[in-house]
């Protein structure tokens, strides 16, 4: 930035981002017991995850909730399609798991110049 390297820490981006400092960084690792399979069976009409899309989900707020994903947070051009990241946040946020999506939001970011 600016011809400047600037090295911060997962914790500390997320906090220059204003996510609370309780929430939780590694999505990965730190949401207990998610199976995607299992959980998008939980939440769809749809047996298997392999072509996920919003209007397979059973919940109108889990569509708006993913639909506002792919709006704001992880623009995209098919917000229909539901990928891996938006499972693990729809996931934490119906368990109540304060999360952080810094580390998806970077690598959404990197993945940008490719799209």
């Amino acid at each position: 930035m600016f011809k400047q390297d600037i090295m911060l820490s997962w914790r500390e981006l997320s906090d220059h981002l204003s996510f609370s400092s309780r929430c939780i960084l590694d999505i990965d690792s730190d949401l207990p017991n998610f199976k995607r399979h299992q959980f998008w069976r939980e939440i769809s009409r749809d047996e298997f995850y392999s072509q996920a899309r919003t209007s397979d989900m059973e919940h109108p707020t889990l569509r708006m909730f993913h639909k506002w994903l792919g709006y704001n947070l992880f623009h995209r051009d098919d917000i229909r399609k539901v990928r891996v990241g938006d499972l693990q946040l729809l996931y934490a946020a119906i368990i109540k798991v304060p999360t952080s999506p810094v580390t998806l939001l970077v690598s959404h970011w990197f993945s940008i110049p490719s799209l």
